[in-house]
């Protein structure tokens, strides 16, 4: 086993939507992110030149909780004044203060909430399954935070060790709000995925974003699957790429 392998993109690939951005958007919903990470919230905030909205709301942003300060952030990503790259990193990093199993548990809960196996793209089963049966190894490589994607794709047969997404720091079994690593975006993918299979043959990459391009263009066959906009746009940079069967091209 392990001779070649499957590589898959998770959000917009293997389902609709972004977990990592659900399990984020749900925890400053309920109050839930902690004071362990208002500090380096507070400073993504200002180094952005963000939080005008909440100084309209009444609230320096030096006085925000980080629950408004994740809001804020959140806000200003989906406005496009603040960064994918930056957005990835801080919602792996800003459950300072949980530990492993509460970050399981909230996932789980996210999860149920969005019906998540329901947005599972049940085309691509046939392809995993191929792969198995054909003793190929079959992984994941994720911007969103790893114990996120680990639970979001349990029931696709995905194991930890077959996923490689973001991770936060961790002392004493609680996490820190800084990155363990470099996020597995844009050409960290390859580097990423490298590093969790070794030499091993790239036969197909799957991904629907331009940030997974590298990642697709590394395998010996692309496979755009809903592709984005943007991904459509170096579709020339991309040799021998296919668009998945039954998998129309993205549209917000």
């Amino acid at each position: 086993k392990g001779r070649a392998a499957v590589i898959f993109d998770a959000d917009g690939t293997l389902w609709t939507g972004d977990v990592g951005s659900d399990a984020f958007v749900h925890a400053f919903t309920e109050g839930l992110l902690r004071e362990d990470a208002r500090p380096a919230l507070l400073a993504e905030v200002e180094a952005h030149g963000l939080g005008a909205e909440l100084e309209l709301q009444g609230t320096r942003p030096e006085d925000a909780d980080a629950n408004l300060l994740a809001q804020e952030l959140q806000r200003a990503f989906s406005e496009g004044r603040y960064p994918e790259r930056a957005t990835s990193e801080m919602q792996v990093w800003a459950y300072a203060g949980w530990t492993e199993a509460e970050l399981r548990e909230h996932t789980r809960r996210t999860l149920k909430r969005r019906e998540h196996l329901s947005q599972i793209h049940h085309t691509l089963l046939p392809v995993m399954l191929w792969a198995r049966e054909a003793r190929l190894r079959a992984v994941i490589v994720s911007a969103s935070p790893q114990l996120v994607v680990e639970e979001a794709a349990r029931d696709l047969g995905f194991g930890p060790d077959d996923i490689v997404a973001g991770r936060a720091q961790a002392a004493d079994g609680v996490f820190l709000p800084a990155l363990a690593g470099s996020l597995p975006y844009g050409p960290d993918k390859v580097r990423a995925g490298k590093r969790l299979l070794g030499n091993v043959t790239w036969l197909a990459a799957f991904g629907d974003s331009d940030f997974d391009a590298e990642m697709l263009s590394e395998s010996k066959l692309p496979v755009l699957v809903r592709p984005r906009p943007a991904l459509l746009d170096r579709l020339g940079q991309l040799r021998r790429a296919v668009l998945f069967a039954d998998a129309p091209p993205h549209h917000p």
